[in-house]
């Protein structure tokens, strides 16, 4: 869907996905850094295994994960050392969805585990 949007509007496109041959990964990662009207890179997690887009800076989620640290895992390869751009992260939820009580959940057990590892004890 994002990708006919971004057709539609003359917006320039790769899009990553696990279907798509390792072997072809490469070219369109280089597509995107290196062709000036390409300027969308659309990917799914199965996808994005081992990038580093820090020449993006703007990291659209249109999904929220069980696991808070996928979501950590995606930003990270945007806002990575040496990302001489500010760098934009905006999570597009709707309200009362499905994204909305994930979003919750997640922030909820993000919550209780830093609350749990500040209250371990020290094993030295």
């Amino acid at each position: 869907m994002v990708e006919e949007i971004a057709k539609k509007l003359h917006i320039g496109s790769v899009r990553l996905h696990g279907g798509v041959p390792t072997a072809k990964r490469g070219e369109l990662m280089d597509r995107f850094l290196e062709d000036d009207a390409t300027q969308l890179f659309i990917s799914t997690d199965t996808g994005g295994v081992g990038f580093n887009l820090q020449s993006g800076s703007v990291l659209i989620n249109l999904d929220i994960p069980w696991n808070p640290a996928i979501l950590d895992q995606r930003i990270a390869r945007i806002h990575r050392l040496g990302q001489k751009k500010k760098v934009q992260i905006i999570l597009i939820i709707a309200s009362d969805s499905y994204e909305e009580r994930v979003l919750q959940l997640v922030q909820g057990n993000a919550t209780c585990s830093t609350m749990w590892s500040a209250r371990r004890p020290s094993r030295m």
